[in-house]
């Protein structure tokens, strides 16, 4: 499987999912916020296929120091984060496994390894998640998410985080770049 950022190249009209609304954020909505900086959409794809089986979209965010139950040691009242803002995958791999994982797996812990990476660069204490449904927190918690405090006025209550120093704690190995992804660096 491969994933690599999303591009007018790959067939999302193919996609659907359990949630209306992810199917249509991929097909309508991902591009466009990617061309506004909003957030970056990865897509997960067969070799040699351009058919999106899944993604799953990150940004910038803050949590509020009030929605972290350890937050002593905190010393502003927004800590930053990465926000896996969705994480979907196509219907017609619902329950399929790739080298042992579902495919939500595979888009989980490869948007964990690039939060790891970006946190290398610019600082992110935890990583968020808005569950959608009972179904989909359930699937963060088996990953040691756990709820924000103070969310029951929010548009999406089940919001959940995951610290960084957890997620360090894991050794993720480092994602592989697919070749969209090798850039050179600056020239000096």
């Amino acid at each position: 499987m491969i994933i690599e950022p999303l591009t007018l190249k790959h067939d999302r009209a193919s996609f659907t999912c359990e949630e209306a609304a992810l199917t249509n954020y991929l097909r309508d909505w991902a591009i466009p916020e990617a061309n506004r900086h909003l957030g970056q959409t990865h897509v997960l794809l067969r070799p040699g296929s351009l058919r999106v089986e899944g993604y799953y979209t990150l940004c910038a965010a803050s949590l509020s120091k009030d929605a972290i139950a350890d937050n002593k040691k905190l010393k502003y009242q927004s800590t930053p984060a990465v926000l896996i803002g969705r994480l979907a995958r196509d219907l017609a791999n619902k329950g399929k496994l790739h080298q042992g994982q579902t495919y939500g797996e595979i888009l989980l812990l490869n948007a964990l390894q690039l939060a790891v990476e970006v946190q290398k660069n610019i600082a992110a204490a935890v990583v968020v998640v808005d569950a959608m449904s009972q179904h989909a927190e359930g699937f963060y918690k088996k990953y040691q998410f756990v709820d924000a405090l103070g969310q029951e006025d929010r548009v999406y209550p089940r919001r959940l985080y995951l610290e960084m120093n957890t997620l360090l704690g894991w050794n993720l190995p480092p994602r592989r770049n697919t070749p969209d992804e090798q850039q050179p660096g600056p020239t000096l």
